[in-house]
């Protein structure tokens, strides 16, 4: 994920990793070369599972950068941004059999990111509706029309 996650202008980089399931970030000089400071914030922000699709947003609308992440473990996962490039733990959302997919949209109107993710083995959807503080109610799961298979 790119996105300018300690306000100075640079787009830093923060990756998703399966294996080690974390996050790591690595700032942007911010000097123009576009190379990154080495080496990644430590220490990296845990996952308790691993986790692989995810979008940026502000979930909480404080003006920093947040993250969610979907994993095999059926959950979804977001971690708000602090600001300085570091993430507070992240809120594990349960969200059906098998999530990949995952998207950030407004799905109520109400100028609040909410979530919607792919259940791959469920063939369905989940809604995860945003409280507009980066906290999200009850999963609501509904039929995707489409086959796994």
């Amino acid at each position: 994920m790119a996105a300018d996650l300690n306000h100075d202008g640079a787009a830093d980089l923060t990756t998703i990793n399966e294996a080690s399931t974390d996050l790591r970030t690595f700032l942007n000089l911010a000097n123009g070369s576009g190379l990154f400071q080495e080496p990644f914030l430590d220490p990296p922000v845990g996952l308790p599972t691993a986790a692989s699709p995810n979008e940026p947003a502000d979930f909480d609308n404080d003006g920093n950068t947040d993250i969610c992440l979907s994993a095999y473990s059926g959950h979804v996962f977001v971690a708000l941004g602090n600001g300085d490039g570091t993430f507070a733990a992240p809120q594990s959302l349960p969200v059906g059999v098998h999530p990949r997919g995952i998207a950030v949209l407004d799905v109520d109107g109400d100028a609040d990111l909410d979530i919607v993710n792919a259940n791959f083995l469920a063939n369905n959807l989940t809604l995860l509706i945003n409280d507009g503080s980066g906290a999200f109610g009850a999963p609501t799961s509904f039929n995707s029309g489409l086959s796994a298979e």
